[in-house]
């Protein structure tokens, strides 16, 4: 996860550079890169029961007696694993689970994106607290069925963006 996390990285930073020049084309090309990849590399760690948020949330709501308890637990609990820190520690609790990557960070990257086509930046701020104060539902993960042949075309992808450097 290293490798591709840093090809993410990479990807979306040269987005980020390409908006900046006007090339949205090319902006739009790293940004769909980064996303695809972020989702591969969710559909993988899916296989870990471990690595999943929703193993996280509903365990945090169970400690729960009430509705409104179950619902703080849970947005507690994916505050914990998402925000906490102060601003200039941005993402500093993050993780590399199932569900948070494509609901989380797949979902806001998204927002982002999508509001720099349309030219309307959007509050990144509001975006986080408005999924972090909503019931979690997990959205359907990927699907692996050759769990070595998926790492190869992984790395394969990670090797093609770096070569092109």
């Amino acid at each position: 996860m290293q490798s591709t996390g840093g090809s993410v990285d990479h990807q979306l930073r040269l987005a980020g550079e390409a908006h900046k020049a006007k090339q949205t084309d090319i902006r739009d090309e790293k940004a769909k890169a980064a996303l695809d990849m972020l989702l591969r590399m969710d559909t993988l760690m899916h296989l870990r029961p471990d690595r999943r948020l929703e193993t996280w949330t509903n365990a945090a709501r169970r400690w729960a007696t009430r509705d409104d308890e179950a619902a703080f637990y849970d947005g507690n609990a994916r505050r914990l694993i998402t925000t906490w820190g102060w601003p200039e520690l941005s993402d500093y609790a993050s993780r590399v689970w199932s569900g948070l990557i494509r609901d989380y960070y797949v979902g806001r990257w998204s927002a982002y994106f999508q509001g720099l086509r349309e030219g309307k930046p959007i509050s990144l701020d509001i975006w986080q607290e408005t999924w972090l104060s909503s019931p979690y539902k997990p959205s359907a993960p990927g699907n692996v069925t050759d769990l070595p042949a998926e790492a190869r075309v992984m790395l394969d992808t990670c090797k093609k963006y770096e070569d092109m450097r």
